[in-house]
Formats: C-alpha cells, sequence, structure tokens
C-alpha cells in the first residue's frame, strides 16, 4: 500500500510594500497590467502589494517583471537625486 505524505507549505517571504508600489508605479503599470506582465493574478499582486505573505517562486517573478520593465518616469524630487555630482575639491597640503 503506498503511503502519501502531507503536502509540504512553501516557504513565503513578505516583500515590502511601500518599495514594491513604488517600483510599479515608476515603470508605468497599475496593478492590472503588472500582473499580466509578471503571469500573476491580480489577487496575488494586490497581496504583496498590501505587504501579504508570498511564495519564492511568486517573488521570482516579480523581481523578473520588474527586471524586464523600463523606468519610465522618475517621482518627483528623484530625478535631481540621481544628476551627476561635481568631484570634491581636493584637500590637503597645498590645496
Amino acid at each position: 500500500m503506498a503511503t502519501t505524505t502531507p503536502a509540504r507549505r512553501a516557504a513565503t517571504v513578505t516583500p515590502d510594500p511601500s518599495a514594491l508600489r513604488v517600483a510599479v508605479a515608476i515603470r508605468g503599470l497599475d496593478q492590472q497590467g503588472f500582473a499580466r506582465i509578471a503571469g500573476l493574478s491580480e489577487a496575488t499582486v494586490s497581496k504583496a502589494l498590501r505587504g501579504g505573505a508570498i511564495t519564492g517562486p511568486t517573488l521570482g517573478r516579480i523581481g523578473r517583471a520588474l527586471a524586464a520593465t523600463p523606468v519610465v518616469e522618475l517621482p518627483e524630487g528623484i530625478a535631481s537625486l540621481l544628476a551627476p555630482v561635481a568631484p570634491a575639491a581636493p584637500v590637503g597640503p597645498g590645496s
């Protein structure tokens, strides 16, 4: 007689909802569009955007979708932080 073992629950992770919302928004996506690109249900994406626990494979899909989707807009104030900075003047004897 064959024995069965109980199904193991997949390990879960809890994403930072604020960071995930920004990452999706700067790519010009809404929840539905991001779900489609990530190959996930809207309910799963909604859960992640609220900071709910998701599985490692789901996090992988989210990461791959973010990596494959270019940033199209930066929140106000962020662009200036990314501007090149002039090198500091030399400090030391004779300067």
